[in-house]
């Protein structure tokens, strides 16, 4: 069982997270880089752990995950591009990995997301960044590109994209209580299947 650590409001703020023992990250084959820590707010008063590898010097490549994954993702591409000469920065979004794991699901909106994907690259000083991004990476990645483009100078897209929506629509809002649309079977992989678990319940208010 994976078990995990909850820690409530330590730090000063009212948000209950849970905080993944160190233990469970021991012994990871291809994985033996030092892990990293900034704090970011947690949207409620207080702040939340957020993890990251740096690893290498140079030029700055920012890897960003997406979903089910975190920095583990990367394990074989960081030791080759540290060595090429660059410095390989690979986030936890907040509620994966090594990063705290707010309990409150309707905390983990789009744009909450970028909110605390924002405040790393403040905390680092990151400029001249080389964009990595796959997945929800890319969504989360892409936009905070185009919002501070003066920081980025490359972009890498793998297995990802950045949907055009219309003003004042937010496809990308949770519902509290969460649902599920368990018609949903068998969908592929890639933009259909991005279209058919994102815009589902968006498609449903529409018609």
């Amino acid at each position: 069982m994976y078990h995990q650590q909850e820690i409530n409001g330590s730090f000063g703020g009212q948000m209950n997270f849970v905080r993944t023992p160190d233990a469970r990250f021991e012994n990871l084959a291809d994985y033996p880089f030092v892990p990293n820590y900034v704090e970011v707010d947690d949207a409620d008063g207080g702040l939340l752990r957020m993890h990251y590898v740096d690893e290498g010097e140079g030029e700055i490549v920012l890897c960003m995950h997406g979903q089910p994954s975190w920095s583990y993702l990367y394990r074989k591409m960081i030791p080759p591009v540290a060595r090429a000469g660059y410095r390989v920065i690979v986030v936890d979004l907040i509620g994966m990995g090594r990063s705290d794991k707010p309990i409150e699901l309707g905390i983990h909106t789009y744009e909450q997301h970028i909110k605390w994907i924002k405040k790393f690259i403040s905390a680092l000083n990151l400029k001249n960044i080389t964009l990595f991004c796959q997945d929800w990476g890319s969504l989360i990645g892409l936009r905070i590109a185009g919002d501070e483009s003066y920081l980025f100078s490359r972009i890498v897209v793998a297995n990802g994209t950045l949907p055009i929506i219309k003003k004042g629509k937010n496809p990308f809002r949770i519902s509290n209580p969460v649902k599920i649309n368990c018609k949903l079977k068998n969908v592929q992989m890639g933009e259909s299947w991005f279209r058919s678990i994102v815009y589902s319940e968006y498609r449903e208010k529409q018609n």
